[in-house]
């Protein structure tokens, strides 16, 4: 439900007066001290109007301080509102006081979503901003930078970022990424060799660039990639395998439990995937351990009779069966259930570097029981509703975010205009079911929430969390530095695997935008398992 978005009139205006942008910005801050939602988005539009370097810093001193004394249901939509409208000026001088926010402010949360906020609109006025990141950000932040130069390809990207391959400061991380736009941008290949690139910049520099190749991926007819992500996606899908983790047919009953179909999902998006039953993936034979991942089905788990001569009851129907009619009266109750031996392999699979994702009723089948000091189920859900999803502040420069509210460039006429779609980005819808239980964190210094719910927030006993992720660490003597909370880490320092759980499930979302925002987090998920197990897989260097 996008509560935050009524039918808006665009706004074109031009040389304002100060006095003029401090009565627009007057308009936004009684809005938000208000906490109505009618008035919020038109003050926003009228703000972003004016498209110049003050509406910039009215709007970014607006956006950095809750003023308190509003629902959080309504200060996290407008925050991600307010950011989103950053991004809809265009003006260099306006663009500008945005890049210099961002350095100065360094990793502060709302820096970090400001950064993602401009780079999700992939328009090539967001190049300079960018490029004060490329030069003076934190790492992480730099990373970030160089992956949109990349899918923005703009030739005044280049010798930033050949700069950033030479700075000593730089993790190899960044000179990667940085070889990479570097290759796509100019349609050569040097690697990240700082001096070959410095010369054939300097015997090309004034000629035109094949600049890079459009997206020739369309993630098997589902969620479209960006040309920046072309070639991990290939390496993706033509070198890793991953493991689906279900019920099939195999409980008493008979019937089949898989309350999705997360194999379906990956034949679309052209994986290697393979599945295996709970009670198989017990047994003391199978080990997990070649696979990236392993993806978990949502599953029936409730109890339910498996007597054959018995019936669904009038009162319960379908898979989620709590009562039942039998002729004979007689009930055969029974859960299917992961037992202790199963989420304890689990847990050995993540500690020694796997990947889980994991979502719904997972919480209370494996993943509460193998990860208790992380995350437990919360409050119960008792409908089926549609919830709207935000960012969590400080999050939006997470991996698993990339993407999520990206738009590709789409020319348009004039300049300072935020239309009624593109507001939407900001607010996505997910389909929540009847019985789901909301995400209790167990240890809030080392679980990043990545995505939440205002509505949750409010009525679920603020257990507001719609995505979590965590890091688990070894447990071969190295040091677990995985199980920091910081929403980006280093990758190259982690020593044990990741978990990322969510309420809901494929299949479910109401619209194909919020389908493919599930799927792009299980796209940046995979990426990342499949970068780690690779690296794992090489052998040392011999000296």
């Amino acid at each position: 439900m996008r509560t935050l978005l009524p039918c808006l009139l665009v706004l074109v205006v031009s040389s304002p007066a100060s006095a003029d942008v401090k009565a627009s910005e007057q308009k936004l801050r009684q809005a938000l001290a208000s906490g109505q939602r009618k008035a919020l988005a038109p003050a926003v539009q009228e703000l972003v109007g004016w498209d110049n370097a003050e509406a910039m810093k009215a709007l970014l001193r607006l956006v950095s301080v809750n003023p308190g004394g509003v629902e959080p249901a309504f200060w996290m939509e407008a925050y991600a509102l307010m950011l989103r409208g950053c991004a809809g000026m265009t003006s260099a001088a306006a663009l500008k006081e945005a890049g210099d926010f961002i350095v100065e402010r360094k990793g502060a949360p709302v820096a970090r979503d400001l950064l993602a906020m401009l780079c999700n609109q992939g328009r090539p006025e967001m190049v300079p901003p960018l490029l004060a990141v490329l030069e003076k950000g934190a790492d992480d932040m730099r990373i970030l930078a160089a992956e949109h130069l990349l899918a923005i390809g703009d030739k005044r990207a280049v010798e930033p970022l050949i700069a950033a391959l030479k700075d000593a400061r730089s993790s190899p991380e960044l000179k990667r990424r940085a070889a990479k736009a570097l290759a796509a941008i100019t349609g050569q290949d040097y690697g990240d060799s700082a001096t070959n690139w410095e010369g054939w910049w300097a015997a090309n520099k004034d000629k035109d660039l094949k600049g890079p190749k459009e997206s020739s991926s369309g993630g098997g007819g589902t969620v479209a990639l960006d040309r920046g992500r072309d070639s991990e996606w290939e390496e993706l899908k033509r070198e890793a395998k991953v493991l689906i983790l279900g019920a099939g047919d195999k409980c008493k009953c008979g019937h089949n439990h898989d309350l999705d179909n997360i194999e379906a999902t990956c034949r679309k998006l052209g994986l290697t995937s393979e599945f295996i039953d709970k009670a198989a993936f017990e047994k003391d034979d199978f080990r997990p351990d070649g696979y990236i991942a392993i993806l978990a089905n949502c599953t029936m788990i409730r109890e339910h009779c498996t007597c054959p001569q018995c019936k669904p009851s009038k009162e319960y129907g379908g898979d989620r069966l709590f009562k039942c009619e039998c002729p004979v009266n007689k009930h055969d109750p029974w859960s299917f259930v992961m037992g202790k031996k199963g989420a304890d392999k689990i847990r050995r699979y993540v500690e020694g570097g796997g990947y889980l994702f994991a979502e719904d009723w997972c919480m209370e089948d494996f993943v509460e029981k193998a990860f208790p000091e992380f995350v437990r189920h919360g409050s119960v859900r008792d409908r089926d509703e549609e919830v709207s999803v935000v960012p969590a502040a400080g999050t939006m420069t997470h991996p698993y975010m990339k993407k999520i509210f990206f738009k590709g460039y789409k020319p348009k006429t004039g300049s300072g205009t935020v239309s009624e779609d593109e507001l939407k980005e900001v607010v996505h819808t997910w389909k929540i079911d009847k019985e789901t239980r909301t995400i209790k964190i167990v240890d809030p210094k080392r679980v990043v929430t990545i995505l939440q719910s205002p509505e949750l927030e409010k009525y679920a006993s603020g257990d507001d969390a719609v995505a979590v992720t965590f890091t688990v660490g070894a447990k071969d003597g190295r040091p677990a530095v995985a199980t920091s909370g910081e929403a980006v880490q280093d990758r190259d320092k982690l020593t044990g695997g990741r978990v990322l759980y969510v309420l809901s499930h494929f299949g479910k979302q109401k619209s194909a935008e919020d389908e493919y925002s599930l799927q792009n987090l299980l796209i940046n998920f995979l990426s990342e398992a499949h970068g780690r197990h690779a690296k794992a897989q090489k052998p040392p260097k011999k000296r």
